[in-house]
């Protein structure tokens, strides 16, 4: 099977998105709450963020855009990962990240 996932252009948008300033960080959120969705670049800038401020904003509006979507129900995969989820995947890396520097650290 032909591997279809461009792995260099992954790389080079996540690296594209490092240290995204807060206020474009902001404005991204503010653009997932409309529910149209993010480009691949949006969704690195967000996997990208390392304040905790930032990123407990992050959550929050993962969470408000999963229950605008799917209500108030436990939904534990999708049949694929949509640009509008894109807050949601930047939450779980960010608490992965968090995860991982915790255990680090002891």
């Amino acid at each position: 099977m032909e591997d279809f996932i461009n792995d260099a252009q992954i790389e080079d948008i996540l690296e594209k998105a490092r240290n995204p300033e807060r206020n474009a960080v902001e404005a991204l959120i503010d653009k997932a709450k409309t529910l149209k969705g993010l480009t691949p670049h949006e969704t690195a800038v967000l996997l990208q963020v390392e304040d905790q401020e930032m990123i407990d904003l992050i959550c929050r509006t993962a969470k408000e855009i999963k229950e605008a979507i799917y209500g108030n129900r436990l939904v534990l995969f999708a049949p694929y990962t949509s640009p509008i989820t894109a807050p949601t995947t930047a939450c779980i890396a960010a608490s992965a990240r968090t995860t991982r520097n915790l255990i680090a650290s002891h």
